[in-house]
């Protein structure tokens, strides 16, 4: 959920966000995930995209996401998000010990 909060007149964008999902269409996600190196793990309609194990442990390399957002009045900002805000780290347990 997006919502904009003003503070002295100077608009300010607020995200709020319990989880690593990105929402938008299917073709601006495809960039993204061409331009992160990540794989389509999708098995339905719904696409589902996974960062390799060796792209999250080089995290400093990884670029900044710069999504281009506009309101209906036709202003627009830059929202950027670092490689930390977009990436989790999760492996996978095995059983093995």
């Amino acid at each position: 959920m997006i919502k904009a909060k003003k503070t002295q007149n100077i608009p300010k964008l607020r995200i709020v966000d319990s989880a690593l999902y990105m929402y938008a269409p299917k073709e601006q996600l495809d960039k993204i995930a061409i331009g992160l190196g990540v794989l389509n793990i999708s098995k339905n309609v719904s696409d589902f995209y996974l960062l390799p194990l060796e792209k999250c442990q080089q995290e400093k390399t990884m670029p900044n996401v710069v999504l281009n957002v506009g309101d209906l009045q036709n202003k627009k900002i830059n929202v950027v998000l670092k490689p930390k805000q977009y990436m989790e780290l999760y492996e996978e347990e095995h059983g093995d010990k």
